[in-house]
This record gives structure tokens, C-alpha cells and sequence, in this order.
């Protein structure tokens, strides 16, 4: 390495003599220059993918905020990659550029590089990776690439040229020969070789390869190669009729973003929806689809007594009202459903209604003694009015009272009837009688002149020896006999010789009265 160049002879005698110097050297080309660039978006309408490569470091590009974006360049040929150069946007970009950014070649790990404050990295690749599509990505959500200049360097870095002419071509005096891998222009007639030939013949242009091989030209010879997609099987040896197989892009962990499935193709790979999405119509990128998440309800998976319930990327079967799931259930898709018993909770039906479970549901209903209003139309709140159970004239026994109650009723015993202590079903009472005479015959609204007698369920009232009347009232016989004799028609009484008396009749009037004992009891 160096700027000059010296011949000299070691002796002090000797003589310089020369008639043309040449000086041949190698050095470094970047292969990006003639490559194919894209990027999975762009966030400034300048700062477009083409500006990675166009050897101006103050124009750059920045992708948009997304989940792994990336910036990729196919450098139309296979080269064994040693090295890719990164330059990060400027300081005004460090949120986006103090990223960690991945380089892959052909879907294979070259290296990582932290970019942040850089203003270069370079990462190596080693071993050297043999592939044609360099990619550029930041993993992970909300990432932005932002960069200025990407250079790519093969394993072969080195370019022959003479260092000392221009034009590089050979003159009419001159010839084309071979040389070590380039070509040479050498005299005509023996003579000393003096410049390197530029032209190189192109067998590309002969299509020597099989039709599904790639032709890479190079300086004296050529190569087939596998098309991108597909590698150089390790047992090829000849250069010109490799075999090729392919490439298994899903291999490779970030070759799609998290949220999607790599599905492997031949020479190719499509990062597909994971299970419960489906692509986006609007979706044009193969390799970096949009997922929007698949309703699966919509196709009613679920039994047509289970409820479906649609979530992100998938949907879950659940019970309808009045149902809960088995805990037993391990499948959100297929779960076991138990009726739910609301009758557990006292709070269900109000303190008034009896609860009664139904499969899936409940109703609140009216207690004993009562019925359910017929304007009632909700299950659950229903109006309730008392039944009156001695309107049937069959709920008690005949010689019981039936006295109708709120939500029931009672049997009682009839007038000159008790209920006995004893007696504990008010439905079927039992009563005792009633001894009236046990009071005094005043108190009972007879007179004072008559005995009580008790009958069962009742009692009356006579008149004492001696006296006549109903019982209620009792009067001497004498006075009975007047006033039976005046409602005989005006007659007047009269004691006869036995001590009895009797109505006598005016004399002449020819009338009969026949007056009995009954009679004057009344």
C-alpha cells in the first residue's frame, strides 16, 4: 500500500536503462452499484429505496413506522458476501437509527449492528455467505430503517487495472492474450508484454446455462449459478452444470415478522396469516402481507345452543344466559354447559313469590293461596291476588265456618262451638260445645222466671214450674189465661172449682172455646 514507486539497480556502476513502466494493482468494488433496491415502505415521498445506493451519503431513506420494516437490494448475481457497510441517517433521526439492525443475505444471519451515534458499521460475514439479495431489518413493533449508503463487498474484492493508461484497450500494434484470470494486450511479433486489455469476452451472451440457471460472467470464464431462491448443492464441482436446490427460506426465524407464518415455496416463500386471520384484499407484498383478524362466527361453528364469540385471531364458544361452563372444560371451542340454578340466590324472586329453576332460566311464581294476576306478562315479576278458598263451599267440613285469609284460609267452629286446644290444623279444626247454661239465664236474654237447657251446639230457655211464656218471657198463669182469653175474641177468664182457669163464655152467646196447656206456653 502506498503512492510511490521506485526501481532502482543495487550497484554503483550500473545504468537505468527503460522504455515504459506500467504498475498493476487491486482493489475494492462495491457491488451495490448495478443491484435492484426495495423497501417495505417509505415515509417521506423523497426518500425513496433507490437512495441507499446512489453514493450520496446526504440523501437517505427512512421506512415508516411499522412492525420489522426493511430495506433490500438484489444484486442481480451470486457473490460470496464478506461484508456490508451501513451509513445511519443523521443525529436529527436517532430515535429511528439507535436501532439494532439485522443484515441477512438470502434469508441466511450475516451479522447485527448497533447504529446508534455511527457513522458507519461494517458487518462481516463469517464464513462468507454465497446469495444475491442483501436484506436490511429492524425486528420488532413500531421500528423504523433510516439510512443513508449501503455498500456490499465479495470474497473476490479485487479488480485488475493498469494504473498508469487510459483508454485500457489494446491498439492496432498490440494483441489480445490470456493471462492469470484477465486478458492482456501483447505484441504482435515477439516482443514484451506492456498493458492489460480491459475486454473481456461475455459467454453469458451464448447462453451456455441450463434455462432455470443464472449466467455470471467473469473475467476469462463464467459461471452458472442457482437462480435466487435456490442453493448451490455442495456436492456440485462443476461450475457450468451446478445443481441447485431449494432454499428453505422458513428456516430462518425472522424471515417473516411474529405475527405470521412462513410457508415455504419452491425458489420462493410467502409469509401467510396465522390461523384465525386472513389477508387483507388490499395486501400486494407476498412477503410482508397485512393480516386482518377472520370472524369466525360467521360461519357458525358453534352448537346451535352455545353463543359465539369472536376474538382476535380466534372465537370461543360460551354459554347463553342461564348457563354456565363445566369447569371440567378444556375446549373454548367445544364446552359443557350446566343450567344455572337462580334459585340459589335468595334475591331472585321477592319475599312474597315462590322461585321455581327452569333449564336455562327461572320463574317467580305466587304462593300457596294465591294465583297469578292475568295481566302479569312478566315471568319473573308477577302480580299475585289471593284465592278465596271458600268460594268452592268444599274446603271445610259442613259444620265448620270457612273464613277466607290472605293466601289461605281457616275452618272454624260454628255459633255454640269452641275450638278445641288441642286443635293445631286450621283446616280441619276441632270443636268442643258450647255449655250457654253455665251463665246466668239473664246474660243469655232469658228471663229471670225460666231454666236454661243446653243443647249441643245451642241452648234454650223454659219457663219455671208455675209459669208460662216463651222463656224469654215468663208469666203467672193467671195473667196468661187473661190475655190468652182477650186474643180468643175479648173473653174473660175465670177460675173454675178444680183451681184451673178457663175462659168462660158470655151467657147466650152460644160459643165454645177449648183452651190447651200448649197454648199457654207460648
Amino acid at each position: 500500500s502506498g503512492r510511490y514507486v521506485f526501481i532502482t539497480i543495487p550497484s554503483k556502476t550500473a545504468s537505468l536503462n527503460l522504455c515504459e513502466v506500467q504498475i498493476y494493482a487491486v482493489y475494492e468494488f462495491d457491488l451495490t452499484k448495478t443491484g435492484s433496491v426495495t423497501q417495505s415502505s417509505t415515509a417521506v415521498i423523497e426518500m425513496t429505496a433507490d437512495q441507499g445506493v446512489d453514493n450520496d451519503r446526504l440523501t437517505c431513506i427512512v421506512t415508516k413506522e411499522q412492525t420489522d420494516p426493511w430495506w433490500k437490494i438484489d444484486l442481480r448475481r451470486y457473490y460470496d458476501v464478506e461484508e456490508v457497510v451501513i451509513y445511519p441517517h443523521s443525529e436529527s433521526f436517532i430515535p429511528y437509527s439507535s436501532q439494532l439492525y439485522h443484515v441477512h443475505v438470502d434469508q441466511r444471519l450475516c451479522g447485527n449492528a448497533g447504529v446508534a451515534n455511527k457513522k458507519f458499521v461494517s458487518v462481516i460475514c463469517s464464513p462468507k455467505l454465497h446469495g444475491r439479495v442483501i436484506v436490511i431489518k429492524n425486528v420488532g413493533a413500531n421500528k423504523r430503517v433510516a439510512l443513508c449508503e449501503v455498500e456490499v463487498y465479495s470474497e473476490v474484492r479485487v479488480a485488475y487495472d493498469h494504473l498508469c493508461r487510459s483508454p485500457y484497450l489494446c491498439n492496432s500494434d498490440y494483441r489480445c492474450g490470456s493471462g492469470n484470470g484477465y486478458t492482456t494486450c501483447e505484441c504482435k511479433e515477439e516482443g514484451t508484454f506492456v498493458q492489460v486489455c480491459v475486454t473481456d469476452f461475455d459467454e453469458c451472451k451464448t447462453a451456455p446455462c441450463l434455462s432455470d440457471h443464472i449466467c455470471n460472467n467473469t473475467v476469462g470464464s463464467y459461471r452458472c449459478e442457482c437462480p435466487l431462491g435456490f442453493a448451490e448443492d455442495p456436492s456440485s464441482q462443476n461450475p457450468v452444470n451446478v445443481i441447485c436446490n431449494d432454499v428453505d427460506e422458513c428456516q430462518v426465524p425472522s424471515t417473516c415478522s411474529s405475527d405470521l407464518v412462513c410457508n415455504n415455496t419452491v425458489g420462493s416463500y410467502r409469509c401467510e396469516c396465522s390461523l384465525g386471520y386472513v389477508e387483507d384484499p388490499s395486501s400486494q407484498n407476498p412477503v410482508n402481507v397485512t393480516c386482518v383478524d377472520f370472524d369466525e362466527c360467521k360461519t357458525a361453528p358453534c352448537p346451535s345452543d352455545h353463543i359465539c364469540n369472536n376474538t382476535v385471531g380466534s372465537y370461543r364458544c360460551e354459554c347463553p344466559l342461564g348457563f354456565v361452563e363445566d369447569p371440567s372444560s378444556q375446549n373454548p371451542v367445544n364446552i359443557i354447559c350446566n343450567d344455572v340454578d337462580e334459585c340459589q340466590v335468595p334475591s331472585t324472586c321477592s319475599s312474597d313469590l315462590v322461585c321455581n329453576n327452569t333449564v336455562g332460566s327461572y320463574r317467580c311464581e305466587c304462593s300457596l293461596g294465591y294465583v297469578e294476576d292475568p295481566s302479569s306478562q312478566n315471568p319473573v315479576n308477577v302480580t299475585c291476588v289471593d284465592i278465596d278458598e271458600c268460594q268452592s263451599g268444599s274446603a271445610c267440613r259442613s259444620d265448620l265456618v270457612c273464613n277466607n285469609t290472605f293466601g289461605s284460609y281457616r275452618c272454624e267452629c260454628a255459633l255454640g262451638f269452641v275450638e278445641d286446644p288441642s286443635s293445631q290444623n286450621p283446616v280441619n279444626t276441632l270443636c268442643n260445645d258450647v255449655d250457654e247454661c253455665v251463665n246466668s239465664v239473664e246474660s243469655l236474654g232469658c228471663s229471670s222466671l225460666s231454666n236454661c237447657v243446653n243443647l249441643e251446639g245451642s241452648f234454650f230457655c223454659t219457663c219455671k214450674e208455675g209459669y208460662l211464656g216463651d222463656g224469654q218471657t215468663c208469666q203467672g198463669r193467671r195473667e196468661v189465661f187473661e190475655m190468652v182469653c182477650r186474643n180468643r175474641g175479648g173473653l174473660e177468664s175465670m177460675c173454675d172449682k178444680s183451681g184451673d182457669y178457663k175462659c168462660k163464655c158470655d151467657n147466650g152467646s152460644g160459643r165454645v172455646v177449648d183452651i190447651h196447656e200448649a197454648a199457654l206456653r207460648v
